[in-house]
């Protein structure tokens, strides 16, 4: 038996011997979010599957058997090999003996997700929710966040960081019928795709710790690449500053730790149309940064026209440019403009809001031998690593 194989072993008995998550057991996700499912494919690749509704049996599926799952009116209807079986919503999906259930909806394909499966409608369209235990979520979420090669403190650091997120926002979707989405609006999150045994031991191993403030878990927001310094919360979003949010220097003898980011440093073009569709302006003719915060990101921009002018923050700009050109086109707020020749060049740094933890930059800490802890004591100024009260 391989030494990997066995390192698995040994980490998912200690998951399972381990103290219970903080307080909440379950979770549901809900899967695909950013498209409307009409009909998915969903079953057990390794086990004989049972869909249940209205606490009744409806069918059964075999190992490596998929069944389509539509929208009939109100209710659902489940296909398979000819035959139709009609249900109410919600429709629950169950794989035997706790294996993992599988479910695709094109252009995504079948996924393999731990727990199981409630599909309902919702708008005219289906809703499909994962729901499974509070750890296996943290599972998933760690690869699905960082790579996998990231080093062991490093993928730590982010165990830590996405049980005290889950914590602290368990009810964010809550009035949509879930808990969390599957896209960084929440936590990125895939199923068991990309677990290997070094992010199941990251969770293993920070098993129950979140990150406090005066005993209370905190807000622990964190991207991908800073660019050297961290961004103030209030700098960002305005409200109050939080003091565990402050921005930081995020380099050693002028080298930010995020360095080796492909995301660290950044170009692009931008032509007045596109800058148009971002500004709605009809013809942009200047385009200028106003004002910087303390880290160097722009805080405030500004785009004239003939038919007027648009005054926004940084962060705004970056939200306005993913909605209209395409998201991680413009890549964070903190950039330099150029113009040039039809539109104007923008020299950028870093991914993301910038604010709390810089996903590479802790990655470049744990390689220079910096541990876990000290890694989210660095990003969150002033807080305890240990279990909420």
């Amino acid at each position: 038996m391989s030494r990997r194989l066995l390192t698995l072993i040994a980490s998912l008995i200690a998951f399972a011997s381990s103290p219970a998550q903080p307080r909440q057991t379950r979770v549901s996700v809900r899967l695909f979010s950013r498209q409307r499912v009409a009909n998915c494919r969903v079953g057990s690749l390794h086990s004989s599957c049972e869909f249940r509704a209205g606490g009744k049996l409806v069918a059964r599926s075999g190992q490596s058997e998929l069944r389509e799952v539509s929208r009939s009116g109100t209710g659902l209807t489940i296909r398979s090999a000819g035959k139709e079986y009609h249900c109410s919503s919600p429709l629950y999906i169950c794989p035997s003996h706790g294996e993992p259930v599988a479910v695709g909806a094109r252009p995504i394909p079948p996924r393999v997700y731990l727990g199981r499966l409630r599909i309902s409608v919702r708008g005219g369209e289906l809703l499909v929710v994962n729901e499974l235990e509070f750890g296996q979520y943290l599972r998933c979420v760690v690869p699905a966040e960082v790579p996998r090669s990231f080093h062991p403190a490093a993928l730590q650091a982010q165990a830590i960081v996405a049980r005290t997120w889950t914590y602290r926002n368990r009810s964010r979707h809550r009035t949509e019928g879930y808990d969390f989405c599957d896209l960084t609006h929440c936590q990125a999150y895939k199923g068991t795709t990309a677990t290997t045994p070094e992010t199941d031991q990251a969770v293993v191993r920070t098993q129950g710790l979140v990150i406090t403030w005066h005993s209370k878990a905190i807000s622990p927001l964190y991207h991908s690449t800073c660019g050297g310094h961290t961004a103030d919360n209030n700098q960002v979003w305005g409200g109050s500053p939080l003091p565990y949010l402050r921005g930081v220097l995020d380099s050693v003898r002028a080298c930010a730790y995020c360095a080796a980011s492909p995301h660290a440093r950044w170009q692009l073009h931008l032509t007045k149309p596109e800058l148009a569709a971002v500004s709605h302006l009809r013809v942009p003719l200047s385009f200028i940064v106003t004002e910087r915060d303390p880290s160097g990101r722009a805080s405030r921009v500004r785009i004239a026209a003939r038919d007027g002018q648009v005054t926004m923050t940084g962060y705004q700009f970056y939200l306005a440019a993913g909605h209209a050109l395409g998201w991680n086109r413009v890549k964070s707020a903190w950039f330099r403009i150029e113009a040039s020749g039809d539109g104007f060049d923008l020299n950028g740094k870093g991914l993301g809001h910038g604010v709390g933890l810089c996903q590479w930059g802790a990655n470049g800490m744990a390689v220079a031998g910096v541990s876990c802890r000290e890694i989210l004591q660095h990003y969150y100024q002033g807080v305890e690593i240990g279990s909420p009260q």
